[in-house]
């Protein structure tokens, strides 16, 4: 009887693998995946008759009420999420994954797509899937997503991915992460967002650059690493490639505006072998407007000894060039199971300067006459990174270790002029100059220690050193200062129930010296860092933070190099400048659904000594400066929204709100000053098309005692995709406008009223042409993919 019950199960057995032969002999992978099915099946059914057989490659799909999910599409990631195979679900659910396998996501039209990990140990692993009809518009859209606290890790279904121009910008597939078509990012609603590619430092240009092919998974951190968090970033994205990739892709960018010259682009090479891989990337940014088109004003009012001063300039004409250039060459050796070490050579120069034509009227002379303004700035930079990183232990049972050197090197220089040419004086009555230069050097190291996952949570140990040489030169004057910043911190992670803790403590030691007035400040602080996170659903996430760190004046505002500003008004900086501390409190609630993903979040700022201009009565002038205040504090708001009308990506609207009140203290003066942004935007995305629209508010920016109206700003663009990863458009700045105006004022309570204004006409109607190609060699460009559908004849037989 046994044998007759093990023949009978054999027989079935053999059945089903000549249905998944034939699915097989409809799809482009492998054609021996069939035969190796049979093998492994044949396997398991003589396990029945003849014993016990290990039987841990086997999963069985089926839906929320035990039906088999039949003609699933299953590719199997091993334990770097790499691709090493797909297989189809027979008419009973049940699959056969490769050994390797620790990740499987499976795709079926009547069902959601899902990726499971597999269970270590168990012989078979059943997985459920939710029909199309009962999902609850839970997570994120077409993305699949794994939850590890305060890191999410998301894959990007290729498909969804195919739509969007680059890389970069299909992050947007990704709640709450938002990337505006000029390259802007926000991560719930707030800057200071973080770019990594395989955990090591990473800019736009070189995510942009990457193969889409290559794209592993993405992991978003919602509040940024210790070691991110005390460089003043708020979460952190890093882009994980897949490992073992062979052969490389090249990409070139522009977005470029022929008349006037102004433009954003780059270029980039990608090559692996074997375990190496190699990069070059190149970007520029370059800007020259029209003279009769780009006009500056400036407008100064201020009172002494009971005369009123005034001078006001306004603009005829300006000639400006701005141009950037920046080089990286990397490599990078990696072996997933043991090791990364990853080294980048980046140099960079800017120039930019400015000629402005006013005409000028002051108190002195009502009659107009003519000045001319000249700025010219410089900077040359040189830097050398380098990242190594170790598991301890197989499968870092002992830890991770991680450390990071990066030498830098800068040369800047700057030069200002004002001339002015009263009537009929062929000679400038008024010739002022300032010119110096600035050399930088700097150094910084850190170490990390990761220790294995504990029962009592994770912990990670930092320390680390920079020491910066700084050196101000003049005709006449040199300043030197050094700053050496020694730190260490400890990082302790947990859950507890519906709560994530996240504790950050270490102290930060902070020695200066500054040659102008020999002063030295040797001080040790506190760097503090709690968050406190509580999900009550997976759609809902609620979280409160608090920071406490230190910051140091730096050498151009200890320069006490007079430069003269007007009449009875001076600027120069102030040697006595100490350090001051940042207390920031904040307090946010996260929502995600299939159509709505929205951010709200309130802060409290306390920066007691914060480094600020001010103005003050001399004895022989007024004179402008920068001090520590006695108080500096911000109450502040932002909402973001992100609306997706067809339940996906295809179509989004975006909304983001800030605003703030901020009061400052002076021994002077005190003043109060309110911010107030908004930004929206729209886009659509088709297989083959690509349309958006983007508006800025002219709403209000205050920064210390600075005022900052913001411009009014929109601009639409239009790609179009022949290929994939070729795509050609136009996008169109300001149209139907008259320009760009942007101005900075000091508020009301300062006894100098500065205004400039800066308006750009040439911005009306600027049109830019953007081009953007990917092109991929040396690889194996095949993907599985799914060539038949789930009809049948009386026979069995699956049809294309």
């Amino acid at each position: 009887m046994v044998l007759i019950l093990g023949a009978r199960k054999l027989l079935k057995l053999i059945k089903y693998c000549r249905i998944i032969d034939l699915m097989f002999m409809h799809t482009t992978y492998n054609t021996n995946i069939g035969l190796r099915s049979a093998v492994v099946i044949a396997a398991l059914g003589l396990g029945g008759l003849f014993g016990e057989v290990a039987a841990k490659n086997v999963v069985v799909l089926s839906a929320g009420d035990n039906t088999p999910v039949e003609s699933a599409v299953i590719t199997m990631y091993d334990a770097q999420r790499d691709s090493v195979g797909s297989v189809v679900s027979d008419i009973n659910g049940v699959s056969t994954v490769t050994p390797q396998s620790r990740y499987v996501h499976a795709e079926h039209d009547l069902y959601v797509p899902h990726l499971f990990t597999l269970t270590d140990g168990e012989a078979t692993d059943t997985l459920r899937l939710k029909k199309a009809t009962e999902i609850e518009e839970l997570v994120v859209q077409g993305s699949t997503m794994t939850e590890k606290g305060v890191c999410r890790s998301y894959i990007i279904p290729r498909d969804n991915m195919r739509r969007y121009i680059n890389v970069f910008q299909s992050l947007n597939e990704i709640p709450n992460l938002v990337v505006l078509p000029n390259n802007e990012i926000f991560y719930q609603g707030k800057g200071g967002v973080k770019l990594l590619l395989n955990g090591i430092d990473s800019s736009i240009t070189e995510i942009r650059a990457l193969d889409k092919d290559d794209i592993s998974k993405v992991e978003v951190y919602s509040t940024a690493p210790a070691r991110y968090m005390v460089e003043g970033y708020n979460s952190v994205v890093d882009i994980i490639t897949k490992s073992s990739l062979v052969g490389g892709n090249a990409s070139i960018s522009i977005n470029q505006a022929p008349y006037p010259l102004w433009g954003d682009n780059s270029a980039a090479i990608f090559y692996n072998y074997k375990r190496s891989r190699f990069s070059a990337i190149y970007s520029n940014e370059n800007s020259h407007g029209i003279p009769s088109k780009d006009i500056q004003s400036d407008f100064l009012d201020y009172e002494f000894d009971g005369v009123k001063y005034y001078k006001h300039r306004q603009g005829i004409e300006e000639n400006s060039d701005y141009d950037t250039n920046n080089l990286t060459l990397g490599y990078m050796l990696s072996d997933p199971e043991s090791y990364t070490y990853s080294v980048k050579l980046s140099g960079g120069m800017t120039r930019d300067s400015e000629n402005n034509l006013q005409r000028v009227v002051s108190q002195s002379n009502p009659t107009p006459y003519d000045a001319r303004n000249l700025l010219s700035t410089s900077t040359d930079n040189i830097a050398l990174s380098n990242y190594f990183e170790k598991k301890l232990g197989e499968g870092s049972k002992n830890g991770l270790l991680v450390s990071n050197l990066v030498l830098q090197r800068a040369n800047s220089s700057y030069f200002s002029g004002y001339k002015e040419f009263e009537a009929g004086m062929s000679a400038p009555t008024i010739d002022e100059t300032s010119q110096y230069a600035i050399q930088f050097s700097k150094i910084v190291g850190t170490v990390l220690y990761y220790m294995p996952r504990q029962k009592w949570g994770n912990m990670s140990f930092n320390i680390y050193d920079s020491f910066a040489y700084s050196r101000y030169r003049e005709a006449t004057v040199q300043t030197s200062q050094r700053v050496n910043t020694l730190g260490m911190w400890a990082q302790y992670y947990n859950y507890f129930g519906k709560f994530i803790c996240v504790v950050v403590a270490g102290a930060e030691n902070q020695y200066t010296y500054a040659s102008v007035n020999a002063g030295k400040e040797n001080l040790w602080h506190p760097t503090i860092s709690a968050n406190l996170y509580y999900d009550p659903s997976p759609r809902i996430r609620l979280s409160a933070s608090y920071s406490y760190s230190n910051r140091a004046p730096s050498i151009a505002q200890l320069s006490t190099t007079y430069q003269w500003i007007d009449t009875k008004l001076i600027f120069h900086g102030n040697p006595g400048l100490n350090s001051y501390s940042l207390n920031n409190l904040d307090l946010k609630a996260n929502y995600s659904h299939k159509y709505l993903n929205f951010s709200v979040g309130v802060g409290y700022m306390n920066n007691p000594g914060y480094i600020c201009e001010n103005f003050q009565e001399g004895p022989d002038y007024m004179l402008q400066t920068i001090i520590n205040l006695d108080k500096y504090q911000e109450l502040s708001g932002n909402f973001s929204m992100t609306v997706k009308p067809l339940g996906s990506t295809i179509w989004t609207i975006f909304a983001r709100v800030g605003g703030g009140l901020l009061k400052g203290s002076s021994p002077t003066y005190d003043w109060t000053g309110y911010r107030f942004q908004m930004q929206a935007s729209t886009s659509v995305n088709l297989d083959k098309w690509s349309f958006s629209a983007n508006y800025q508010f002219p709403g209000k920016v205050v920064e210390g005692q600075l005022i900052r109206p913001r411009t009014e700003d929109w601009s639409i663009s239009g790609y179009y995709r022949p290929k994939e990863n070729l795509s050609v458009g136009l996008s169109i700045k300001c149209p139907f406008g008259k320009g760009w105006k942007e101005s900075e004022r000091t508020v009301e309570e300062s006894p100098v009223q500065m205004r400039n204004e800066s308006e750009v006409r040439y911005m009306a109607n600027l049109v830019r042409l953007q081009f953007e190609w990917n092109v991929s060699f040396g690889k194996n460009q095949k993907r599985p993919q799914q060539l038949f559908d789930s009809t049948s004849n009386e026979n069995g037989i699956l049809h294309k």
